[in-house]
């Protein structure tokens, strides 16, 4: 029986729920690795509707160490662009798990591309990696492939930036799965 109450990809009451939209649909071979320190890795993610996103779900691997930021970014041109919401930074916690990031405040955000960014402290945290070609587990499926991910160097432990200038990668090790958290569906 469905549930009768909490957000739906509808709008309205519906059987399917949306309460987190992933960066990934396959994981890459090794299942996490370690992520370069004071680098924000930006990954896509496709927003079906219009929403209110609290904070970011990462995925750890073996290791949670340190600390880190997570990041929502709008897209310009395909890459990330103007940060919309930030953490404050927090320690890592909970090996192979996922772990929950609020926003310092909760955003609304239209449809469209938008970009996750984590940043670590250490090299030393592994998460879950996602594929160079990411795409959206939310219906309809497969609206991300192809889209590219990006990194940036900060030069140190500093809250992501205002405005990105991302240097495109390939690497998948670059990459992160992480989920927006979807607190509401207006």
């Amino acid at each position: 029986m469905p549930r009768t109450r909490g957000a739906s990809a509808g709008g309205g009451v519906s059987p399917y729920y949306v309460r987190d939209l992933s960066t990934f649909t396959t994981v890459s071979g090794d299942g996490a690795v370690a992520k370069t320190a004071n680098r924000v890795h930006y990954t896509p993610v496709q927003v079906p509707h219009q929403l209110t996103a609290d904070g970011i779900i990462v995925v750890h691997g073996a290791v949670a160490a340190g600390n880190l930021y997570v990041a929502l970014y709008d897209s310009l041109n395909y890459a990330p662009n103007n940060r919309l919401a930030v953490s404050a930074s927090v320690a890592a916690s909970g090996t192979n798990r996922r772990q929950y990031v609020p926003f310092t405040i909760a955003v609304q955000i239209a449809a469209g591309l938008y970009f996750t960014g984590l940043e670590p402290d250490d090299s030393l945290d592994t998460y879950l990696d996602a594929f160079d070609g990411t795409s959206a587990e939310a219906l309809p499926a497969g609206i991300n492939n192809g889209l590219n991910t990006y990194y940036e160097d900060l030069g140190g432990y500093l809250v992501p930036p205002l405005v990105a200038t991302p240097i495109q990668t390939t690497l998948y090790t670059q990459t992160a799965g992480m989920f927006v958290r979807v607190s509401s569906i207006p």
